[in-house]
């Protein structure tokens, strides 16, 4: 059951659709089987299980550096599962001699990393610890890695709907079998374990920005649901039902997040093929550049031109790649439709008003040598260009395509 739950998760279309979300499916899978492998050794003793283990936990690491988090993972299991056991029992010390294995394999990560990066773990420069801020970070991704990110998941955070929840799940689990129930416990502590690389993150409850970071523990969310799903009473098919529901809420999130992967795909190729043909019909003279007074950032939350325009740009259309490099992007956006409209006023000589309006910025754009920013917000600009400059041509993109706007001072 879990398995299906975690086949049919909506929270994981980031990390199976987006290119750059296969480090999390590799952790993901490398860490699990290092796990699985582990409780293996813990039931035959056997080595072959063993080398599995460590050789998983080595390539999870290489995936990606939050799988720092497994060691401390299957201690915790081990020690919920250990029934009672002393710790001077001959299991629990060959078990304690493997888990110090784990812990040396992940030191010797960590000390790689510092010696080759300067970091054992990176860093993250805006992230400012408080206990609130943890704290809600953690529901967050707790909620993130059950639920989709939709325009009425952050309506239900605010009503705190997810802290009812999971007071009921608590109820159901002491009226129960579940809460004595070992594995239930192991599972639940595994989860918080995995989202600890999460907590400075930012995750959105709108789309699905960042959810990709939550895949690993949405494999043991996946779980304690059909862990709460088997205490349930079996009254009238209360279990299918449950099951049947939850698969089909999961799979229209789905679709609908899969249709804004393949639309902004399309958004991608309209906005590149539309700049090379403007490129192409423009001849530019020495020291003259063309402004792209916006582009969007994302479609609805999937990442559309974020990193890499001016090398999709080389790679899709050679022809103009010596003229990449003279084209200035000046702002990048969230995009909501394919249908969605730019506003650009030539108000006087070489003062532009820009508005994206109802889209957003992604940040409010900085000036440069080239031009200044003046009465910037979350949706509009001005810009002036500085005295000298003279650009070319002036583009924006409206309807998921560049098109000319006119000229600075024209």
């Amino acid at each position: 059951m879990a398995g299906l739950y975690f086949l049919a998760a909506a929270p994981h279309t980031e990390a199976v659709s987006w290119v750059s979300g296969r480090t999390d499916l590799l952790v993901a899978f490398f860490s699990l089987s290092a796990l699985w492998s582990y409780l293996r050794y813990r039931v035959a003793e056997a080595r072959w299980p063993l080398v599995v283990a460590y050789v998983s936990l080595a390539l999870a690491l290489l995936s990606k550096e939050s799988a720092v988090v497994i060691p401390i993972v299957a201690l915790a299991i081990e020690a919920i599962l250990a029934n009672g056991r002393a710790p001077t029992s001959p299991s629990w010390r060959r078990r304690s001699v493997v888990l110090l294995g784990f812990f040396a394999v992940t030191a010797a990560y960590l000390l790689a990393r510092h010696v080759l990066f300067d970091s054992p773990i990176g860093t993250y420069p805006n992230f400012r610890p408080t206990l609130f801020r943890i704290a809600n970070n953690l529901r967050v991704s707790s909620v993130r890695s059950l639920v989709p990110g939709t325009p009425w998941t952050p309506d239900l955070f605010r009503l705190r709907l997810d802290v009812v929840a999971a007071g009921a799940a608590a109820i159901l689990a002491l009226r129960t079998r579940l809460f004595h129930r070992r594995e239930v416990w192991a599972v639940a502590v595994a989860l918080v374990a995995s989202l600890a690389p999460v907590l400075p993150l930012e995750i959105s409850l709108v789309d699905t920005q960042s959810e990709r970071f939550v895949y690993l523990p949405s494999a043991f969310a996946a779980m304690l649901v059909a862990f709460a799903i088997d205490g349930l009473p079996e009254r009238r098919g209360t279990r299918s039902l449950s099951v049947a529901c939850l698969l089909a809420l999961n799979l229209w999130a789905l679709v609908v997040a899969e249709r804004n992967w393949a639309q902004a795909g399309s958004v991608c190729t309209h906005v590149i093929d539309s700049l090379a043909d403007r490129l192409r019909e423009t001849a530019l003279g020495p020291q003259r550049a063309i402004l792209l007074l916006n582009f969007p950032d994302n479609f609805r939350g999937v990442y559309v031109l974020r990193n890499g325009f001016y090398q999709a740009l080389r790679l899709r259309h050679p022809d103009v790649s010596a003229q990449a490099p003279r084209v200035i992007g000046v702002s990048s956006h969230g995009l909501r439709s394919l249908q969605d409209e730019v506003t650009v006023r030539i108000e006087d000589e070489g003062t532009l008003f820009v508005s994206v309006a109802p889209n957003r910025f992604l940040a409010r754009p900085p000036s440069t040598p080239h031009y200044a920013i003046q009465d910037a917000s979350d949706t509009a600009f001005r810009l002036r260009l500085a005295q000298g400059f003279e650009a070319t041509r002036l583009l924006a993109t409206r309807r998921a395509r560049v098109v000319p706007v006119g000229r600075p001072g024209g």
